[in-house]
């Protein structure tokens, strides 16, 4: 994890604002990142949110945003946000030289880039993606590829991260990828608790138990999304590579390559990532000793089930209980069959 920002007094996040756009694609992220620092206690965020011409931006329905600060007159920031510019045939022409040089200075000097929708499109105007993989909306997947001849396009995933790039494909799924910015930078107590408080639904618990795993299913891949809801169901049970290659109706060999093609992980850190959802889930919800709640998600060696919590986690399972733990469930295990993926 790297969570150098949570030891800074601030941490300077600039957000680049097109007009005629729904706002979502900024001030959710935005939001997010609030919370979340709220959360944490520690670093606080000086926003600034600017636009290609430093003029106020207008949004669909007539929502505007004043702006304070100029672009220019912004040496460095640590995290930039480039939320979605409409159509990219209309909005790559607001993006001048003088913009892309600021942006390529930005990355040059280590900020961290967070890029939201036709956001891609600016980064790949910047040079920042060439000869690089990228994933686009699937509208504008055409657009970009001739557009962007050196820029190879992953048709497969909605969310793609690297040591510097933060990339949503869409509006609506930029919540997924700035619950992994949160713990990347503020830790996995923050990314929960601040799952819990945007997604206003308290009894969802089947996606709060999930969350963690949502990254691994962002793809379009059928055959592994069959498999990997399958071991959401069964993943507490033994369960062998040959059995998942079967149900794919592929070979052990195409089944591993591909599994870990679209999803980035391996089969067996898949399961092991399920089971320790549960496992958090059963100890924010259940007075169940560690020692039980190891066996209920499949690890009979309660030492070793102790040793890849903490790993994972940052913290030990009692640890976890105590920062997270809501005990008003009587120690009623919830039911580990159900499933909440549909689709």
């Amino acid at each position: 994890m790297r969570l150098k920002y949570v030891e800074n007094d601030t941490v300077n996040v600039v957000a680049l604002c097109a007009s005629g756009q729904f706002f979502s694609s900024i001030t959710g992220p935005l939001e997010i990142l609030e919370i979340a620092s709220n959360i944490s206690g520690s670093a606080k965020l000086n926003i600034s949110i600017v636009s290609p011409d430093n003029k106020a931006v207008e949004g669909v329905g007539g929502v505007r945003i004043e702006i304070i600060n100029k672009w220019e007159d912004i040496f460095s920031t640590d995290v930039l946000l480039i939320g979605s510019i409409g159509d990219p045939n209309d909005g790559l022409g607001c993006i001048s030289l003088d913009l892309i040089s600021w942006i390529k200075r930005q990355s040059a000097s280590g900020a961290i880039i967070i890029s939201i929708d036709t956001g891609v499109f600016v980064l790949a105007k910047c040079g920042l993606l060439s000869n690089q993989d990228v994933i686009v909306h699937p509208y504008f997947s055409s657009l970009f590829k001739n557009m962007f001849t050196d820029v190879r396009v992953l048709d497969q995933k909605k969310i793609m991260i690297t040591d510097k790039l933060y990339i949503s494909v869409g509006v609506h799924t930029y919540k997924n990828l700035m619950m992994l910015f949160v713990e990347e930078f503020y830790g996995s107590q923050v990314k929960y608790t601040c799952h819990e408080l945007i997604s206003a639904n308290e009894c969802d618990k089947e996606s709060l138990r999930y969350s963690d795993i949502l990254e691994y299913m962002q793809h379009k891949d059928i055959a592994i999304h069959d498999v990997q809801k399958w071991i959401i169901t069964n993943g507490t049970k033994s369960i062998t590579i040959n059995r998942l290659a079967i149900k794919a109706n592929l070979s052990e060999r195409q089944f591993k390559r591909r599994f870990k093609e679209v999803t980035g992980v391996t089969p067996l850190k898949f399961i092991q990532f399920v089971r320790l959802s549960l496992a958090k889930s059963l100890l924010r919800t259940t007075n169940l000793t560690v020692e039980s709640i190891g066996q209920k998600v499949g690890y009979e060696d309660v030492k070793f089930f102790r040793q890849i919590f903490k790993r994972e986690n940052e913290l030990s399972p009692l640890e976890y209980r105590k920062y997270r733990g809501n005990h008003s469930n009587n120690g009623m295990a919830m039911n580990e069959e159900s499933v909440f993926f549909e689709g």
